[in-house]
């Protein structure tokens, strides 16, 4: 008697309004890392239904330990799309990112508010900055907190050995914030922490031209 073998592949469903469209991502090797438009979505093989919207295409990269990164763009055709993944040369020099700053402990800098500036407006103009540039993983109105997800695309590319988020926090009386920025940098097959200067001005600068 032969054996019936079923592979079950996960579905994944990505909710934009317009003509949804299935594709199968695999890869050679298999159990790699997939992001559509920098979120993580499972590990390859995977089944991903996209719905998409006037015509425009998704970003999808694919990331595995020791195997350069793969970013392209899925039209509105789908199906199967396997990607062969090529290995890193390990002998080659890895430096630090331009804007990586290696640190235990990243430090938090004080923005003061402006005095006629009341919490809720601060905290509306916060959140709006934060999730222009980030993902929120955690906020807490009533105490002022907000942490953001980890970006893996802060230099322009996506990148599974770089990545970065944000923390702010109000004092308890509401008249300042505290600002970090987080960074990680994967070496050897180890997350060396530190914070990203890039990240850091930007948010920094954003903020301080809104409530100062």
């Amino acid at each position: 008697m032969k054996n019936n073998i079923l592979l079950t592949i996960p579905l994944i469903s990505l909710a934009i309004t317009g003509c949804s469209t299935a594709y199968t991502i695999t890869s050679t090797p298999s159990n790699a890392n997939i992001f559509v438009n920098t979120i993580p979505r499972g590990k390859t093989p995977t089944m991903i239904r996209y719905k998409n919207s006037f015509g425009r295409d998704v970003d999808l990269s694919i990331m595995k330990d020791g195997y350069e990164t793969m970013n392209v763009s899925l039209t509105s055709e789908g199906g199967v799309r396997n990607f062969n993944l090529n290995k890193i040369n390990i002998d080659a020099e890895k430096k630090d990112p331009d804007s990586f700053k290696r640190t235990s402990i990243p430090i938090f800098e004080i923005i003061n508010l402006q005095n006629n500036l009341d919490y809720n407006k601060s905290w509306n103009i916060i959140f709006s900055i934060i999730s222009k540039n980030f993902d929120v993983a955690m906020m807490d109105k009533n105490s002022g907190y907000i942490r953001s997800h980890w970006n893996y695309k802060s230099t322009g590319i996506v990148r599974d050995d770089y990545r970065t988020r944000v923390t702010i926090k109000f004092n308890l009386d509401k008249t300042n914030l505290e600002l970090k920025s987080e960074a990680n940098f994967k070496y050897n097959n180890n997350w060396i922490q530190g914070s990203d200067i890039n990240s850091l001005e930007t948010i920094k600068t954003d903020i301080k031209a809104m409530i100062e």
